[in-house]
């Protein structure tokens, strides 16, 4: 089969990572990956934050808890209160992938360089996670400071980047293709 569909196919998301820190030479192919993905006119209307400290990482996930802790959604201040669960899952290194708030196709193209960080970690034997909920940390002030966010910006996701626990099974992606599909001739 093709590497690039292979890849693609082999993908999945990882909740259990091992400490071990990801290497800057990896880190910057990752990153060169996401400069280098599609954008609305070229506007590449992103911005990437990486932190690699662990008080850091520990501060987000604990700052996004306690603000899902308040959520009107039950599934989110379940995950707030569950004081076992860590949102980055272990993960040593954390992307925040944020949108320039004057171009209403930043989302759009933040979504674009966040799938080709994915796939070019997968390529280079590293696991990910694409993640909603650490942003939540980024609501606080606080949070956009520590991580110097820069003013204009809305954090949209988080990717939580490392080497996979193999000591925890992974289940079958489930592919639900019936039904949205359609071929019109």
């Amino acid at each position: 089969m093709n590497l690039v569909i292979d890849t693609i196919l082999s993908r999945r998301s990882i909740r259990s990572f091992t400490p071990q820190q990801i290497n800057d030479s990896d880190l910057k192919n990752i990153l060169e990956c996401a400069l280098n993905a599609p954008s609305a006119c070229d506007k590449q209307s992103w911005h990437f934050t990486v932190i690699q400290k662990a008080d850091t990482l520990a501060f987000l996930d604990n700052t996004a808890k306690s603000i899902l802790k308040q959520s009107d959604v039950p599934t989110f201040r379940q995950q707030g209160e569950d004081e076992s669960l860590s949102l980055l899952h272990g993960a040593p290194t954390l992307i925040v992938v944020s949108g320039d708030d004057n171009d209403y196709d930043s989302i759009i193209n933040c979504s674009a360089a966040t799938q080709n960080m994915l796939i070019a970690a997968k390529s280079l034997g590293l696991a990910t996670l694409w993640n909603g909920h650490i942003n939540f940390a980024f609501e606080t002030q606080q949070a956009r400071q520590k991580c110097r966010i820069p003013d204009g910006y809305t954090p949209f996701f988080g990717v939580a980047v490392g080497y996979a626990d193999n000591t925890v099974a992974l289940t079958p992606k489930e592919v639900f293709s019936d039904g949205v599909i359609d071929y019109i001739d």
